[in-house]
């Protein structure tokens, strides 16, 4: 005689485990609604983040007591049950997280990457950075270095088209995520950003305030990758304001800048207001002083997303759609961390809502005009 059977039952979402008189254990019926509870309403019950309630459970370090407590409490409430299988192959980690930039020469990269190392070195982990230098396929390269490096999990700032090279992560479902952007063909890679439509859609309706009905946006050619073009669109339309918007390489210099500026603010339809991507700040500002432009006198300027530690060599300092870097970096660690101890995917989109209008003295009226310019806003 069997001791115990197995018996696949059709009637059941589940694999009956039998004895010898088959008392089928703790099988569920189909359609009765039945769903076993997830980590993460654990985690909500108990008020603590996906990560923390993982390693409470785990009874890993960097838990307070109490905490882990009310966590343990909350699981058994909710009759909740860790996947033994999951936590297995997640005994196998390695206590690293894995960052690649597609490049960090500037400065609010920098921002996120302090933050992300904030999350990551709180809740235990170590963390890889790799630098792509502005190159698609050095990035994709990297991508798959550190799969072989055994991350436990990574996420891609910038990327634009990932290709194959996620491939190792979705098969071993080892955690990838792409940050602020990603290729339209990388659909099952979720992507955390931070919608900026808010603080551009301000921007705008003080621009419309101050009289302005032509703008010129300069964003880079990895720009078309991300929502912001179809925001700005949006934004300027909402105020019956023309704006033509061009995407240069990041390579682009003062020279080249200032030839682009004075196309847009020349006849017919000329541009009174620029607006510019933070990474072409620098060519940009030269070509301000090769034209011998005067802020706002001549025309008014504003970039999107910014490092505010540069307000002290700009004057005046620039208006900005400006995005919390240390922040972003901090939410998009403890996206991927809770995903790693979890085993549970965050949505295809995460929206941080990190972004808000900075305005300064860049901004004024329309040049030769008699209207009255409103108090400058901050719109947090």
């Amino acid at each position: 005689m069997l001791p115990r059977a197995v018996v696949v039952c059709k009637r059941y979402h589940t694999t009956l485990f039998c004895s010898r008189s088959l008392r089928i254990l703790g099988c569920v019926p189909r359609n009765t609604g039945y769903r076993a509870p997830t980590l993460r309403e654990v985690a909500a019950r108990a008020e603590v983040s996906v990560s923390t309630a993982s390693r409470a459970l785990s009874g890993r370090p960097y838990v307070n007591e109490g905490v882990a407590t009310r966590v343990r409490e909350a699981a058994e409430s909710l009759g909740y049950h860790a996947n033994e299988g999951a936590r297995g192959l997640r005994s196998s980690h390695t206590m690293t997280l894995g960052v690649v930039c597609f490049q960090m020469r500037q400065l609010p990269m920098i921002e996120f990457l302090d933050g992300f190392a904030e999350a990551a070195e709180s809740a235990g982990y170590a963390m890889l950075v790799a630098n792509a230098r502005s190159s698609d396929e050095r990035t994709r390269s990297l991508v798959e270095r550190l799969f072989e490096r055994r991350v436990d999990g990574l996420l891609v700032a910038g990327a634009s088209d990932l290709g194959a090279s996620t491939r190792p992560y979705l098969d071993g479902a080892v955690p990838l995520v792409a940050g602020m952007s990603k290729g339209h063909a990388d659909v099952e890679v979720p992507l955390v950003m931070t919608s900026e439509f808010a603080a551009i859609r301000s921007a705008f309706a003080r621009l419309h305030e101050c009289g302005h009905t032509s703008v010129a946006y300069f964003g880079t050619s990895r720009t078309v990758h991300t929502p912001r073009p179809g925001y700005v669109s949006q934004a300027s339309a909402e105020q019956g304001i023309t704006c033509h918007m061009s995407f240069l390489p990041e390579s682009t210099d003062g020279a080249a800048m200032a030839g682009h500026i004075a196309n847009a603010m020349a006849a017919p339809n000329s541009a009174t207001a620029l607006a510019v991507n933070h990474s072409l700040l620098s060519p940009f500002m030269t070509a301000i002083r090769i034209l011998k432009l005067r802020i706002p006198d001549d025309v008014s300027v504003f970039t999107m997303s910014d490092y505010r530690q540069l307000d002290a060599f700009l004057d005046p300092p620039l208006s900005a759609v400006h995005s919390d870097g240390v922040a972003m970096g901090v939410h998009c660690a403890r996206i991927l961390i809770d995903w790693v101890e979890s085993g549970e995917a965050p949505p295809p989109v995460s929206d941080m809502n990190l972004s808000s209008w900075l305005e300064t003295r860049s901004i004024g009226p329309v040049p030769g005009s008699k209207v009255d310019t409103p108090d400058a806003v901050s719109n947090d």
